[in-house]
């Protein structure tokens, strides 16, 4: 049997950071080591990147994209609708992080071309997609082509709520939460240095060597569940 080959859109990538990057990073390769050939295209926002790199094993392709804000956005929707166009028999699914212009540009190769799409909402509330698609001036064209995706992946319930709300068909509604990557087993010899870089960045942080000690990075916001782990701390402590 021949592997999926999946593309994977997300405009933001490495070295750009933050949490729809990780996960996009995260699923390449992981999709990768399974067996599946991925290649995954993003924007090339310095001039001076190479436009082709490989990342934990995968195949990352930049696409243009102008330093000018409304120019830059259309050249890289066109450069993204181009190379799925011209790739169509190289692949099976795309996969697109974000209900922005990198789905309608994807949406519309698969609708002329038959190629299977999947979006990936990412954010709840104001700061989400679908918060996003309602305040943009060309949100409401975007979220009408993003009806017609073969599916839509929410990684929260409360985003699964908002896309459902705002017209999507349940039944395209996917609920995956994101993965956890399993950590690997670290000597007992780096923690102290780490546990004073902590309580170096800001007193209220210091831990002696025999407290478990937990770091969150991410918006203080409900979505993310932080209530729960202030919860069930007391249980690891």
């Amino acid at each position: 049997m021949s592997p999926l080959r999946l593309v994977l859109v997300t405009r933001r990538f490495w070295p750009l950071l933050g949490g729809a990057e990780r996960i996009m990073a995260d699923l390449a390769g992981e999709f990768q080591s399974a067996g599946a050939k991925v290649t995954l295209l993003t924007a090339q926002w310095d001039r001076q990147w190479p436009r082709e790199i490989v990342h934990r094993g995968v195949r990352v392709v930049r696409l243009p994209q102008p330093a000018l804000r409304w120019w830059g956005t259309w050249r890289y929707m066109r450069a993204l609708a181009g190379w799925l166009r011209a790739e169509r028999a190289n692949y099976d699914l795309v996969l697109v992080s974000m209900l922005k212009h990198d789905a309608y540009a994807a949406l519309e190769v698969g609708r002329t071309l038959s190629a299977p799409v999947v979006l990936r909402a990412e954010g709840a509330g104001l700061t989400g997609d679908v918060h996003w698609q309602l305040a943009n001036r060309f949100g409401w064209r975007i979220r009408r082509r993003a009806y017609g995706a073969d599916g839509v992946v929410a990684p929260s319930l409360v985003i699964q709520r908002e896309l459902v709300a705002s017209g999507y068909q349940r039944n395209r509604v996917h609920y995956i939460p994101n993965g956890v990557r399993a950590a690997r087993p670290r000597p007992p010899a780096p923690r102290p240095a780490a546990r004073r870089a902590l309580a170096e960045a800001h007193p209220q942080l210091t831990a002696s060597g025999a407290a478990p000690v937990a770091v969150y990075t991410g918006r203080l916001h409900e979505a993310k569940g932080i209530q729960y782990l202030i919860a069930a701390w007391t249980s690891v402590s």
